[in-house]
């Protein structure tokens, strides 16, 4: 009997042994590349994703920006056509103008022959009304990106809170191992 008390007792203390002296380094190393995986793995992901919504609003950004250059300087051929109008309409180059500046307003829903001032007004106040929907819809594209990026930087936030966490809790595991 005192043989198989003795095996017990030995094979306790050896169980003893092994969870206080290697769990907590065990458990330290685990934390420890749980932090790494989600440092370089995840977190290195969202930054890609997050890069690539900032670069996706940026471009939307550029492309608001050369409508709307396009549209100022359509709307300075719109001057001038009205002042060729008003100044000399019968000029045949004068005529050539307006006629050129009307057909970069006109859509197929609106054609205009007429080339008075309210038609040159008209052809552009209809073609302004389209270029500020297309910015619109760009704008409204480039927020839902940036909203995107900015939800992915707070989840971002809280996964580097983890990991460090995890790396302390490792760190913590590891270094007391002493004094279990």
């Amino acid at each position: 009997m005192t043989n198989t008390t003795n095996i017990k007792n030995s094979s306790l203390s050896a169980k003893r042994f092994v969870f206080n002296k290697w769990t907590p380094i065990v458990l330290g190393i685990l934390l420890t590349i749980a932090s790494a995986v989600i440092s370089n793995y995840y977190i290195a992901k969202n930054n890609d994703k997050i890069g690539d919504w900032e670069q996706d609003a940026s471009n939307v950004a550029q492309q608001i920006r050369e409508i709307w250059e396009n549209t100022r300087s359509l709307e300075r051929r719109k001057d001038m056509a009205i002042l060729l109008l008003v100044t000399d309409a019968e000029h045949v180059q004068s005529k050539a103008f307006i006629r050129d500046t009307l057909a970069l307003f006109e859509t197929a829903e609106n054609s205009m022959q007429d080339r008075s001032y309210e038609s040159i007004q008209t052809a552009f106040n209809d073609y302004r009304s389209d270029v500020i929907e297309r910015i619109d819809d760009r704008f409204f594209q480039q927020q839902a990106y940036l909203e995107q990026a900015q939800n992915l930087k707070v989840h971002n936030d809280m996964l580097v809170n983890v990991a460090l966490c995890f790396q302390i809790l490792g760190l913590i595991f590891v270094l007391s191992k002493g004094s279990f």
